[in-house]
């Protein structure tokens, strides 16, 4: 009798199934995680629509890379910036200019220690440099709704002038609403160490604003 269930049990056992592991090993993760993908700058003439609002917020995103790859990318979002004044005809934006003022404090990367960090003296230096500003100038049509334009940096006491490509994505009767970018390096405004640091210096700079004279 102890005999015919001991074989049973053998019999039970080698029929079961292990089923797989729930909990994904790291290289699944890496796999499987999806790609951070930044928003594309350039708009075609179909993408604006000349009857959209021009009411939404403005904003500035930076794009920064670490070092050590395996480590990734971070944006940095800057949610108050301002436009101080601007000379923009919708029906004619080439010639327009502009001076935009951004909140350094208003800075978040998603990561309230990796904030703190950045508005100290090792980076920005919120409380010493509170504000950046930028002058928009020499505009240029380059094709249909795509423009080329000068911004003049003034942040961390360093001022720089760039190239800016951007595009018009939507316009009223008297403003119209810009998304461009600009790469340069944090170097550029003795921003952070320039051996040794755990961020690249290269940075590109993403943004959306409405411009309305003023």
């Amino acid at each position: 009798m102890n005999l015919r269930l001991a074989l049973v049990f053998l019999v039970a056992c080698s029929s079961r199934q292990t089923g797989p592991s729930s909990i994904p090993s790291p290289e699944e993760l890496a796999v499987s995680a999806p790609a951070v993908q930044s928003p594309a700058v350039s708009a075609t003439a179909s993408d604006v629509d000349a009857t959209a609002s021009t009411d939404e917020p403005n904003w500035l995103k930076v794009h920064a890379w670490h070092t050590d790859y395996d480590r990734g990318s971070v944006d940095v979002v800057f949610d108050r910036v301002e436009v101080i004044r601007a000379r923009f005809d919708p029906t004619k934006v080439e010639g327009g200019t502009a001076e935009v003022e951004i909140s350094v404090a208003s800075l978040s990367s998603g990561v309230d220690m990796r904030d703190v960090h950045l508005k100290s003296s090792d980076y920005l230096d919120a409380d010493k440099f509170p504000a950046a500003t930028v002058r928009v100038d020499n505009v240029k049509k380059v094709s249909d709704n795509q423009y080329t334009a000068d911004l003049a940096v003034t942040a961390h006491d360093v001022a720089k002038t760039f190239s800016s490509t951007f595009a018009v994505v939507a316009t009223t009767a008297d403003s119209i609403r810009v998304r461009g970018q600009v790469d340069f390096s944090r170097l550029d405004f003795k921003i952070g160490k320039a051996d040794g640091d755990t961020v690249k210096p290269e940075l590109q700079a993403t943004y959306e604003l409405t411009l309305k004279s003023r």
